[in-house]
């Protein structure tokens, strides 16, 4: 069992869900991600993709990449994208 705090992100590899820890160990899980989407709590977890969901906890910083993506660094240093689907929903979530 892993607590909350120490997740840093759920994402889709492959056709599998996999949680990511602090200390870079990865976990397949069974749920889905629009499933944890709707059980994790809003205040700790944002979905940045339909592929991915970050705590907001491990987010180091917001930078902007060459292509115009929003890139997220996490906590953990592992770089990812948020889809640009996502972005007017991240803006309102984090405001």
């Amino acid at each position: 069992m892993l607590s909350l705090p120490q997740i840093v992100r759920f994402y889709t590899e492959n056709g599998a869900v996999i949680c990511e820890t602090d200390n870079q160990h990865h976990y397949r899980i069974k749920e889905r991600i629009y499933f944890l989407h709707n059980q994790l709590p809003k205040e700790m977890f944002l979905q940045i993709s339909s592929a991915e969901i970050v705590n907001i906890n491990k987010i180091d910083y917001f930078s902007l990449s060459k292509a115009g993506r929003y890139q997220i660094n996490l906590t953990n240093g592992t770089l990812t994208y948020v889809s640009r689907r996502f972005v007017k929903t991240i803006k309102e979530d984090l405001s």
